[in-house]
């Protein structure tokens, strides 16, 4: 089966999908969670190969940094003082973007946005409907003042 639809991106020795990846011991709460809802969905439909694992650790990494990064911002000022009696951004808020930046980059490389999974062809007798499943319920949307 080919990965990617576009037949000039397919590597004709695609590495073997593993049966399971191991969370990292390192790995925070959340980004725990994120790996043992993904990457069975993931496996199962082709998407990841036993070479995507340091990708897939950086994914869901970037998630539990981003969720932590979300917490602190809760209820937290745009502005903060820039100990000159002046005001500057709240320097959260830079992170957070960097933070959404790097984990929708790595969400488009696992098909995990709606274009991205348009660029890649998965298994066919696929779960689609336990994806759809994680979609619709473990994310959660903040909004930033």
């Amino acid at each position: 089966m080919s990965r990617y639809k576009n037949p000039d991106l397919n590597n004709r020795l695609q590495p073997p999908a593993p049966k399971s990846f191991r969370v990292p011991a390192w790995m925070g709460e959340d980004g725990r969670k994120l790996w043992k809802q993904l990457s069975p969905i993931l496996i199962k439909q082709g998407v990841i190969t036993v070479l995507d694992k340091t990708a897939f650790e950086m994914l869901c990494s970037s998630y539990g940094i981003l969720k932590r990064i979300e917490n602190d911002l809760a209820g937290a000022d745009p502005l903060v003082s820039d100990g000159r009696g002046g005001q500057k951004k709240n320097p959260l808020f830079t992170i957070h973007k960097q933070q959404v930046d790097q984990f929708s980059a790595l969400a488009k490389d696992f098909g995990l946005t709606p274009v991205s999974r348009g660029r890649i062809s998965v298994n066919p007798d696929l779960v689609e409907d336990d994806l759809m499943t994680f979609l619709e319920t473990n994310h959660k949307v903040v909004k930033l003042k």
